[in-house]
């Protein structure tokens, strides 16, 4: 039988004086939640400062407090999103050290033109479009910031952060469980139930815990089995991009643990330019087989345990729902780059599109909900410099040896879980959506990728990492 193993083994947890400034401030979030409810943008301007305050604090105990400001969607998340950024300039020499200077200098040559796209955008619209629509830009390009500030920052998860971290994670499960799609806190669904399946996948089958008898294990193999059920059961309301995220995390962390030389098969780099041509034959057959029959597929219909209604409701999901707004939103690039190939027309961005399909009809899809696929989105809104630019970033940073290393060194801690769904993310987010980008999701998902990837390239990470010796070859 394997020796049990502790968390409070591998990381060293925070002192009490730590734990009296998270739960003051845990508390401060929770109550600022319905707040930024009745008044989101009052409020996010208001609470704004005080969330700057917790990201150039830089303190582990002060993490959860911000995943919890950040998961309502007010302006308070532009604001920490540029504290990130000024907080990676003022700490180049640190990014420097832990050799990631070339990706932030890269990062930084994208930032005049999202700069003027703002003013444009200002100039153009006017107050009409709201802060949201104006900085819209600068949010999306602020977000990839969350890395650089995760990387120098925080550089820990203590155990009790991750404790909250996943209660935080049950609650919004519970709730969305509940009140579907009756509470603004939706979007958090996409990384709560990933990462919880990850993380019971880890902890009963990979983590050092295996072969101990801890209620650990069997709490996680219980909930894992609790999850899996009700997802294979259709009882728990899903998308197609969560189930994604949900298969991707898992085989991420198999490849980690038994074939880690085997990880760059799926860094973002080498698989979302496939999923991108596959997109792109999908685009082709809808144009040319669409008759306007089939209906979208309801979230409570899904079954993972019907691989074959699986199979089929993924394929009408695709060929009735993606592949129109694909199809505009390629349409709506194609004419930008007539107008002109390199630069962006601001006014262009907002408004439906037309186009004439293969029977000669004159057809419209509304473009609110954006384009639903990270590539066509960039180059929609920002043109080639600018999209094609933070595109290639959303692709090189997740892809960099140094996070397939941490996710091999860290399969030993639950980083490990973290990193295999942010990998999942933005593969399966980024084919079938922008959010993983967006300013709302960014904290989470590049955020903690710095974080976990910050105890990588600590000189000193050993001495935070007292492994028992049959481990410490994990961390190596």
């Amino acid at each position: 039988m394997m020796p049990r193993f502790q968390m409070s083994e591998y990381e060293q947890d925070l002192s009490s004086v730590e734990r009296a400034i998270m739960y003051r401030h845990v508390v401060i979030a929770v109550f600022c939640l319905p707040v930024y409810m009745a008044e989101p943008v009052l409020a996010g301007l208001i609470l704004g400062p005080y969330v700057m305050w917790m990201v150039f604090a830089a303190k582990p105990a002060l993490l959860l407090p911000l995943m919890i400001h950040m998961i309502h969607g007010s302006q308070q998340r532009y604001l920490a999103l540029l504290a990130c950024f000024i907080y990676s300039l003022l700490h180049v020499e640190a990014i420097a050290r832990r050799k990631m200077l070339m990706p932030f200098i890269l990062y930084l040559l994208s930032l005049p033109f999202f700069i003027w796209y703002t003013v444009m955008r200002y100039r153009v619209f006017g107050g009409g479009i709201g802060a949201g629509g104006t900085f819209e830009g600068l949010g999306y390009y602020f977000g990839i910031s969350a890395f650089f500030w995760g990387l120098v920052a925080v550089r820990r998860i203590p155990p009790i952060v991750m404790r909250g971290f996943v209660m935080l994670c049950f609650i919004n499960i519970v709730t969305h469980f509940l009140f579907f799609m009756k509470i603004p806190f939706t979007r958090f669904l996409f990384w709560s139930l990933p990462f919880l399946v990850a993380l019971a996948f880890w902890n009963a089958f990979i983590s050092p815990h295996v072969g101990a008898r801890s209620w650990g294990v069997m709490g996680s193999i219980a909930l894992l089995v609790l999850l899996l059920g009700f997802l294979g059961m259709g009882e728990m309301p899903t998308t197609f991009t969560i189930l994604g995220n949900v298969m991707l995390s898992v085989i991420v962390l198999v490849f980690a643990k038994f074939a880690p030389k085997m990880l760059w098969l799926l860094a973002p780099v080498v698989v979302l330019p496939l999923l991108t041509i596959w997109m792109f034959h999908t685009i082709d057959s809808w144009y040319v087989n669409e008759r306007g029959r089939g209906s979208s597929i309801a979230y409570n219909d899904i079954k993972v345990r019907d691989l074959e209604s699986l199979r089929y409701k993924l394929s009408r999901k695709t060929m009735t729902d993606r592949a129109p707004v694909w199809y505009a939103s390629w349409d709506a690039v194609k004419k930008q780059f007539e107008r002109d190939p390199i630069w962006v027309d601001v006014e262009q961005t907002f408004g439906d599109y037309s186009f004439t399909d293969n029977l000669g009809r004159a057809r419209e899809v509304t473009m609110e909900l954006a384009a639903h696929n990270m590539l066509l989105e960039m180059l929609r809104l920002y043109g080639l410099y600018g999209g094609l630019g933070i595109y290639l970033l959303y692709l090189i940073i997740p892809s960099m040896r140094k996070v397939r290393e941490s996710l091999r060194r860290h399969i030993a801690t639950p980083y490990a879980p973290i990193l295999a769904c942010c990998i999942g993310h933005i593969i399966i987010g980024g084919q079938t959506g922008q959010y993983p980008i967006s300013p709302q999701f960014t904290i989470y998902l590049f955020g903690l990728m710095g974080v976990c990837v910050g105890r990588l390239t600590e000189k000193d990470a050993i001495r935070y990492y007292p492994l028992l010796d049959e481990y410490r070859g994990g961390i190596r």
